[in-house]
């Protein structure tokens, strides 16, 4: 079974919007799934705390990708995108 990958309204604007890379995005999320296949793929990947609990964050440069990962039925389900100091909110 692959993996399947979905995103929320909010990320699919973010990966739309015409000032942002397309690229950097499918790479992060491919890094991510070679990742959980067991590759040993340099990522900035870390489960978060708190009121994100049960979300993992995934780094590139300024951008932050919020997901999460539901293991049993293969899905990556993409939360936010947006710039370091956005994503949060």
């Amino acid at each position: 079974m692959e993996w399947l990958i979905k995103y929320s309204k909010e990320s699919e604007k973010f990966i739309n919007n015409e000032n942002i890379n397309r690229s950097i995005i499918k790479n992060l999320i491919i890094k991510t799934l070679l990742r959980l296949k067991g590759e040993k793929i340099n990522l900035d990947l870390k489960k978060l705390k708190g009121k994100w609990e049960g979300f993992y964050r995934i780094r590139m440069g300024e951008i932050r990708v919020i997901v999460t990962i539901d293991f049993k039925n293969k899905i990556i389900f993409v939360y936010s995108i947006d710039f370091r100091g956005s994503v949060y909110k």
